[in-house]
């Protein structure tokens, strides 16, 4: 457990009281609790809080997934109904993952990053830069996501064909 709660707030940026809260939680034996904004952003919100590894893996998780499901719509005959209920399952299947799992992976990735961040400099404005770098949020890979998800959108809706 980290013992200085001003790391952590620098880390956490907006919203810190709230992720104060599950880190503390967390490490007095609540390892899991679930965050609203995951559960209904899902890999945004793991963007937006800077969890670029955990996202890329739900993204191939998710992928892997609807390969799968594909796979048995193509083997076994399943009525459009009876798909759109097994879809909306999944989806929501992996927004619950996503709640559940946000809190826990944020506050795993606080401790190694402000290790690092203490384990790198002995300089206390330098460390400050370092977790207001590491953590915080970031609009950034949001927008280039949804740039990147409208593209290939009108590529596979063939969007392009007029151009």
């Amino acid at each position: 457990m980290i013992n200085s709660e001003s790391y952590l707030r620098v880390y956490f940026g907006p919203r810190s009281e709230y992720y104060l809260k599950k880190y503390k939680a967390f490490h007095s034996g609540k390892k899991f609790s679930f965050n609203i904004s995951a559960f209904f952003a899902g890999l945004f919100w793991f963007l937006y809080r800077k969890l670029y590894v955990q996202a890329v893996l739900l993204l191939l998780l998710s992928y892997i997934l609807r390969y799968l499901v594909t796979l048995f719509y193509n083997v076994v005959v399943v009525d459009v109904e009876i798909q759109r209920l097994i879809n909306l399952l999944l989806t929501a299947t992996f927004g619950v993952i996503c709640g559940f799992l946000g809190n826990y992976l944020y506050v795993k990735k606080s401790e190694r990053q402000i290790k690092n961040a203490l384990s790198k400099t002995e300089n206390e404005d330098e460390r400050i830069q370092l977790l207001k770098a590491a953590g915080g949020i970031a609009w950034t890979p949001i927008v280039l996501l949804l740039i990147a998800t409208f593209l290939f959108t009108l590529v596979v809706t063939d969007g392009f064909k007029d151009f």
